[in-house]
């Protein structure tokens, strides 16, 4: 186990072919809801849960130009976190997310995002995992730009994450 000086926990969640981590902090709650009845709620940036209304930022539409995936009996998950101005926000996930940890040495920065946005716009940095057999590349999702970016910045994003070493 890593000492709580030496890294940090992350809620890692796979959306599309893209992994993202939120540090364990910042996520409020994972709750397992159906998105059916949602889907043209969730187009408008919004979700409900319950009683509740909260902002959704929906990364499957803005990575998939607009297309949500639908499976079969699919159940998934909404991972709850705060949004840059203390608001609720939902992010939809397919599976459930996991917790990992992750030592600091782990840890790069990514280069100056370019004018056209996309995926450097969204992500404040990325995790490398160590695992030889599986190496991974988690994205560290910036919920503060993700909310604030525009969806045509997310159509800049690589359609082919397997080929630009995206797992």
């Amino acid at each position: 186990m890593i000492a709580e000086s030496d890294g940090q926990r992350f809620i890692v969640f796979k959306v599309l072919d893209y992994c993202w981590a939120l540090p364990i902090e910042a996520v409020l709650r994972v709750v397992n809801c159906s998105l059916d009845a949602n889907r043209e709620l969730i187009r408008m940036g919004v979700i409900q849960i319950g009683r509740h209304v909260i902002r959704a930022l929906d990364l499957h539409q803005r990575l998939s130009s607009g297309v949500l995936p639908q499976a079969p009996g699919d159940s998934p998950f909404l991972v709850i976190t705060r949004g840059s101005e203390g608001e609720l926000c939902g992010i939809p996930v397919d599976a459930p997310p996991d917790l990992m940890e992750v030592s600091l040495e782990m840890i790069r920065s990514l280069p100056p995002s370019s004018p056209q946005g996309g995926l450097l716009e969204i992500a404040r940095g990325v995790v490398i995992s160590s695992e030889e057999q599986n190496p991974k590349t988690i994205f560290l999702l910036d919920i503060k730009r993700a909310l604030s970016a525009s969806p045509q910045e997310f159509l800049a994003l690589p359609t082919n994450p397997a080929g630009s070493g995206v797992e």
